[in-house]
């Protein structure tokens, strides 16, 4: 479930309030989101976010089976069952393409880190930390609060501009304008 759908699920019966009501919701929402994620980014005991970790994992036990072959310093042929992939510790690419795409050693990687004594955790992207994680979800989101003290006397409301179409002029086009303005001026 991507983010849309789940602020959707969320507030599918708010949706209908006034605006104000419907985006304090959403405030309210995404607050108790970044409290969950700050709480947990400080109670994390290990280096990286527990999605990243898991990712290691699985791709460390993936690469048991691989053989290594040292090519240079930092270069290595990563050999599985089925295919050969070259992997450059030193700029952190590798012809499979995972390292390079998502910034998280690869299963080839993985096992070459290993066969020369680097630790693979150096080679993630340090967007994936827990620190970083943490200062993500640093600063609150306030609500707007004292909706009554807002200055509504002193608000200036400018119509939209509107470009004219080409060609003979519709009387539908202008209605919904026209009817705005006279509620408006009324």
């Amino acid at each position: 479930m991507n983010d849309v759908e789940s602020i959707n699920t969320r507030l599918r019966e708010k949706i209908q309030l006034p605006i104000i009501a419907l985006l304090n919701s959403l405030q309210t929402l995404t607050t108790s989101w970044f409290s969950r994620y700050r709480n947990a980014s400080v109670a994390s005991t290990t280096n990286f976010t527990p999605t990243v970790e898991s990712i290691l994992r699985e791709r460390f036990k993936n690469g048991m089976g691989y053989q290594v072959y040292e090519l240079s310093h930092l270069e290595f042929v990563v050999q599985s069952a089925t295919n050969s992939d070259i992997v450059d510790l030193e700029s952190k690419k590798c012809t499979c393409r995972d390292f390079d795409i998502d910034k998280i050693p690869c299963s080839h990687a993985i096992v070459a880190s290993y066969f020369c004594d680097v630790n693979f955790y150096s080679l993630c992207s340090e967007y994936y930390s827990v620190m970083i994680w943490s200062l993500a979800y640093l600063e609150p989101i306030y609500p707007v609060l004292n909706q009554n003290e807002w200055p509504l006397d002193d608000m200036l409301v400018l119509l939209p501009v509107i470009k004219r179409r080409r060609g003979r002029k519709n009387k539908t086009d202008f209605s919904l304008l026209e009817n705005l303005v006279k509620d408006m001026v009324e």
